[in-house]
């Protein structure tokens, strides 16, 4: 597209800005031992092995408790986590027990949720 000013010479007219960037994917801090409330805002294709979980230091009997529908529970044997919860979703909060020590992350990867849903 080509402007034409009055003096004759064609203008090009500014580029428009570029679109904003995706927000990071910022890590899921567990901030103490104990009981806490989650949620995640980048999903990957892993997440629905509850693969993200393997950034984090978990011990024996650590749970994730969720609702969809009914009650959905993972629990940590050592090596796998075992259950009915087998990923995760935007729209969930979710219920952590960990034992692990205060401060510990789990790295969020993949993409963010855009637009947000409202939940």
């Amino acid at each position: 597209l080509k402007v034409t000013l009055s003096t004759g010479v064609a203008a090009v007219p500014p580029r428009p800005p570029p679109p904003p960037a995706s927000p990071p994917c910022i890590d899921v801090a567990l901030k103490n031992a104990g009981w806490q409330m989650i949620s995640f805002t980048c999903i990957d294709d892993d997440d629905n092995t509850l693969g993200i979980l393997q950034s984090a230091p978990w011990k024996v009997d650590d749970k994730i408790l969720a609702r969809d529908g009914r009650l959905l529970f993972a629990t940590y044997d050592g090596s796998k986590w075992v259950g009915s919860l087998t990923g995760f979703s935007y729209a969930t909060g979710y219920k952590v027990f960990s034992s692990g020590p205060a401060g510990s992350m789990i790295q969020q990867r993949g993409g963010p949720q855009l637009p947000v849903e409202d939940v």
